[in-house]
């Protein structure tokens, strides 16, 4: 005998996101993260205006900034390439593959958590040459401050992309991980990408260095 209507419908919506309210016609949750995303923008770049007026009131800055091109180049690869394995992950999940979602959701932790590490790499090579919060070997005021003000900021952001990215896969051996939820945090994750694109040029080629 074949299921009622009534099963086949709980059946087809078994694990699926419950509906939500709501609001100048946005999911709550969509609207929230839109919320907090012109937040944190605003907080994001009153730092970079400041550390941009420091940058042009500044009568000595360094002609040569010290970190590598290559590493910054392969920094800047790895974030990139982890924007499109979110955007396949959310590909994944809108299509039910909630596995193939599960592997570029990894995937893409992995590579934030790798930009994370070589990030944290320069700092330390940074410091060893003399490069702090309160001095640096050019004599350059707050030039230390600038730069660590702004790559840490957006390092923050990084780790908490990747613990958004891990609670996501978790979530997978529950059976939770859907594409509204991924859709959040490709929202979260690109946005943490557009970041790096005003703190290329201004960390590494406002501050004097030309070798890029």
């Amino acid at each position: 005998m074949a299921p009622d209507a009534s099963n086949r419908k709980s059946t087809i919506n078994a694990g699926a996101e419950p509906q939500e309210a709501s609001a100048y016609g946005l999911r709550v949750k969509h609207l929230g993260m839109a919320w907090f995303i012109a937040a944190d923008a605003a907080l994001f770049f009153a730092v970079f205006a400041a550390c941009l007026w420091i940058r042009m009131s500044s009568a000595r800055w360094p002609r040569e900034f010290p970190p590598s091109p290559a590493a910054t180049a392969a920094m800047t690869a790895i974030l990139f390439a982890s924007s499109l394995t979110m955007a396949l992950a959310l590909r994944a999940a809108g299509r039910n593959n909630s596995r193939q979602a599960l592997a570029w959701l990894l995937a893409a932790a992995l590579g934030a958590a790798a930009f994370g590490l070589l990030e944290i790499r320069q700092w330390m090579e940074l410091i060893a040459r003399g490069l702090t919060l309160a001095r640096d070997p050019w004599g350059t005021p707050a030039l230390g401050a600038s730069f660590f003000a702004l790559t840490g900021l957006h390092l923050l952001h990084i780790a908490a992309g990747v613990i958004y990215a891990l609670v996501l896969t978790a979530s997978a051996s529950r059976h939770r991980l859907t594409s509204e939820r991924v859709k959040l945090c490709n929202l979260y994750w690109q946005y943490v990408c557009i970041l790096w694109l005003f703190i290329l040029p201004f960390v590494y080629l406002s501050f004097g260095q030309t070798r890029l």
